[in-house]
């Protein structure tokens, strides 16, 4: 649920926002970055899957031993609709699986299927690591607002499971609604994804939202990624064919 990174001695570390599956515009951020795999990593915020055009390569990405991820409500549902048993809660997952763009993985043969999410249901929820002696918690939304102490949101996830501290990582917008970045105690930086920031103003107080709408094919999203050593933001634009 909970892993941490040893520092990377060798090369770079990145973080990805939402890829929501832009395959083609990830790999031109990492030509951009002359990303070396031998050295560089990458970690992901979630949301690696559906609305772009290529979700199966991008699920491919988890069997390179340089990309990490967090699960995202996306990735979330498939495995809320693979572990239902009956015929009336599975109608409902569905549903919320073609309203998040998941009709690909519908279509998909039964054994595919359960190698997706075999390699799904192994994804944590929270990634820290050490950068440059700076302290970085990865997670797909966001933090309960009610919590701004890293180690108070650690005993709740890991010792306590509260399901209200789960649901927010994975799908909390409270903070971005309210406006309200309080900074989170305990940690350098909270890196997050989920909610677009279309005008690229992510940083707020220690928290970095990298969601810039990749997948949404509204004017002027991008797929963006950061360098930890030198915070600087790329930005990939997404290609609109309408």
């Amino acid at each position: 649920m909970v892993i941490s990174l040893l520092p990377n001695k060798l090369g770079r570390d990145f973080v990805v926002g939402d890829i929501h599956g832009c395959y083609d515009e990830f790999e031109c951020l990492l030509s951009r970055v002359n990303f070396d795999s031998a050295k560089d990593r990458v970690i992901s915020v979630g949301d690696l899957i559906d609305r772009g055009k290529d979700s199966l390569s991008c699920i491919k990405l988890l069997d390179n031993p340089w990309f990490y991820i967090v699960l995202g409500n996306h990735e979330q549902a498939i495995l809320d609709w693979y572990q239902s048993h009956d015929q009336v809660t599975q109608e409902t997952y569905k549903r919320k699986l073609l309203h998040n763009g998941s009709s690909w993985f519908l279509t998909l043969p039964i054994k595919q299927q359960r190698q997706i999410y075999n390699k799904l249901n192994s994804l944590p929820k929270v990634i820290f690591i050490n950068n440059n002696n700076r302290l970085y918690c990865i997670l797909h939304a966001e933090i309960l607002p009610e919590i701004n102490d890293i180690n108070v949101f650690l005993k709740n996830i890991v010792l306590l499971e509260d399901k209200l501290t789960l649901k927010a990582c994975l799908e909390g917008r409270r903070r971005a609604r309210a406006k309200y970045y309080p900074f989170i105690t305990g940690i350098d930086y909270l890196l997050c994804g989920h909610t677009p920031c279309f005008n690229f103003q992510s940083k707020n107080a220690n928290t970095i939202n990298l969601d810039f709408g990749a997948g949404s094919y509204r004017k002027g999203a991008a797929l963006g990624m950061i360098d930890l050593a030198s915070h600087s933001i790329v930005l990939q634009p997404i290609y609109n064919p309408y």
